[in-house]
Order: C-alpha cells, then sequence, then structure tokens
C-alpha cells in the first residue's frame, strides 16, 4: 500500500505538458496524464513513427516518465492507436494509424466496448445488435447509431472512419467549479483537525482561483 501525493502528480503532470508543448505547435491537454497533439504537416519533416519516438524518448529523458503515443487522423483513432501501444510490446510504445488495412485490423480486434465514448453499459446494447467489434461499429449506417443512441456515438462511428469530428481545444475554458478536498486517513473527532482541513483546503481553492482570474 502507498500513500498518494496529489502535489508530486500535478508537478509531474505540468512537466510533461510543457516538455510536449515544445515538440509539437498545438496541444489539448485533456486529463492530468493524457494530451492531444495537432501533428498537421509535420511529416513533411520527419515520419509519424520517428515523430513519436522522439516525443516518447524526449519525455522520459526530461521527466522520467515512459509515455505510449498513438498517431491517427481523429481523436478516437488516435485513443485506440495508444491503447494498442501500451497493450502491445512489439509496438515499442508508438504506433501510427495512418494505414487503412492496419486500422482495419486494429478495428477488428478491439472489443466495441473498448471505443472511446462506448464504455460496458453502451456496448452491452451494441452486442444486442450483433455490434462486436470497433470495426463492426465502423461499418454500421452512422444514421441507425444517431436515431438509436444519439449524435455522441454517430461522431464515434464517423471518427472510427476517420472523419475528425472533434477538434483540438488548445484554449481553457474559464472552471465552473474548483475542489480542493482529501479523504482524512481515519475516523476524526476532534473539531479542530475539521476545522484545520477546511482552512488549508479554502486557501488552495482561492489559490487557484486568483492564478485563474477567477471570483
Amino acid at each position: 500500500v502507498f500513500s498518494s501525493n496529489y502535489t508530486l502528480y500535478g508537478d509531474m503532470s505540468r512537466r510533461v505538458m510543457t516538455t510536449l508543448e515544445a515538440l509539437a505547435p498545438r496541444v489539448d491537454v485533456y486529463s492530468i496524464d493524457e494530451a492531444f497533439l495537432d501533428l498537421t504537416g509535420i511529416d513533411r519533416v520527419v515520419s509519424f513513427e520517428n515523430f513519436g519516438r522522439e516525443v516518447r524518448n524526449t519525455v522520459y529523458q526530461n521527466v522520467g516518465l515512459p509515455v505510449c503515443v498513438g498517431i491517427a487522423p481523429t481523436r478516437t483513432l488516435a485513443k485506440l492507436a495508444n491503447h494498442a501501444a501500451k497493450r502491445y510490446p512489439q509496438t515499442g510504445g508508438v504506433l501510427v494509424l495512418t494505414d487503412p488495412q492496419r486500422r482495419q485490423r486494429l478495428l477488428a480486434r478491439t472489443p466495441v466496448s473498448a471505443v472511446w465514448g462506448i464504455g460496458r453499459r453502451l456496448g452491452r446494447r451494441l452486442n444486442d445488435m450483433e455490434i462486436e467489434t470497433a470495426l463492426d461499429l465502423a461499418q454500421t449506417d452512422y444514421r441507425l447509431i444517431r436515431k438509436r443512441f444519439s449524435v455522441v456515438q454517430e461522431r464515434v462511428v464517423r471518427e472510427l472512419n476517420g472523419e475528425s469530428c472533434l477538434p483540438l481545444e488548445t484554449r481553457l475554458e474559464p472552471r465552473q467549479q474548483i475542489i480542493h478536498s482529501r479523504s482524512f486517513g481515519e475516523p476524526v473527532a476532534s473539531l479542530m483537525a475539521v476545522r484545520q482541513a477546511v482552512s488549508d483546503f479554502t486557501a488552495r481553492a482561492a489559490e487557484s482561483m486568483r492564478a485563474e482570474g477567477l471570483s
């Protein structure tokens, strides 16, 4: 059992993202451990495969963290490529899905529930429609998917076919809420202990608000 250190995680994340921003002109920080890079035109200078390896090597050299890189025409396909880069050691941590045949092979061996935006619950409903794999979903009429589900799942089908429907978001929108909280490691019966924790977290939340110019 290890104790968690969220301050350290946040610092490591910032160092990774700063490294990525030095390698690509546009970076969409999706979460604490994930980002999308805009690689438009970069293959005129270096192959996607070599660029992916440069990203992987540079992050490890600068931060000491191993990362995997998935490169594809859409965000949904890039997520699948990244997942495969982690799962299959022979990729060396980098997988490029620009080749349609290679893309089809990966989609055929990927359960539909593993597709970004689908998940287990929706995956079961798709299984009932005899849609078992990501390739099955890609080959389904997107109009039927929109009718049965929603425009969100329609976009997934389009993205699996190489049509980009989810553009990069490089400008951060103002946050609607700021939360700083931790769980106590043991039962707390002292009002003073609670008061100290609330005071500490309130101060941290206010610090975040000032940093983002919020009120």
